[in-house]
């Protein structure tokens, strides 16, 4: 099941080709679509998560996050009782 594309309720399969490329493409980081002179490095894998590192001249410093949709849920306005407003990473990803 972890490599099958359902449609969400209510869409339905493009028949026309560019189309569905361009669904795709919208959905997608854009650095997925310009393989040339990049290389992307994972960071960070598990069953829920994974970031990946982008390299080379246009894209250097890119991180990407992709996330299991109703694994977990993200919301960086919601306010955290006692955390004193900041927060920290443990270390460095590279």
């Amino acid at each position: 099941k972890d490599h099958v594309l359902e449609l969400a309720r209510g869409s339905r399969v493009p028949k026309d080709v560019p189309e569905l490329v361009g669904l795709l493409n919208r959905a997608m980081p854009k650095e997925l679509f310009d393989p040339n002179g990049h290389s992307m490095d994972t960071t960070y894998l598990d069953g829920d998560l994974r970031i990946t590192r982008m390299t080379g001249s246009r894209f250097e410093g890119v991180r990407d996050i992709f996330i299991r949709r109703g694994s977990m849920e993200i919301n960086p306005t919601a306010s955290r009782k006692g955390s004193g407003g900041g927060s920290s990473s443990g270390g460095d990803d590279q």
